[in-house]
């Protein structure tokens, strides 16, 4: 990686920022919508088994469970 901090994936209303550096990932709900937000945070819970009540995640557990490519095309995130 050129740069210590990349974000993926924010074209739907989140972004994931990886923070080399300090070896962490940091998802960051970009949603006003309390509700979209909660939705969104709810389908990350039970479609990557991921506890969506710690953030952020480390690293670690957050690359054996968040696979980007599966998630671009996972639709629901699309329409959340």
């Amino acid at each position: 990686h050129d740069t210590d901090d990349q974000t993926i994936y924010d074209e739907y209303g989140f972004r994931i920022d990886i923070k080399e550096s300090e070896q962490h990932y940091e998802i960051v709900p970009c949603i006003e919508n309390e509700q979209a937000k909660l939705r969104w945070l709810t389908h990350l819970d039970s479609t990557y088994k991921i506890d969506v009540v710690h953030w952020p995640l480390p690293e670690q557990e957050l690359a054996e469970k968040i696979d980007p490519k599966q998630m671009r095309q996972d639709k629901k995130i699309a329409t959340l």
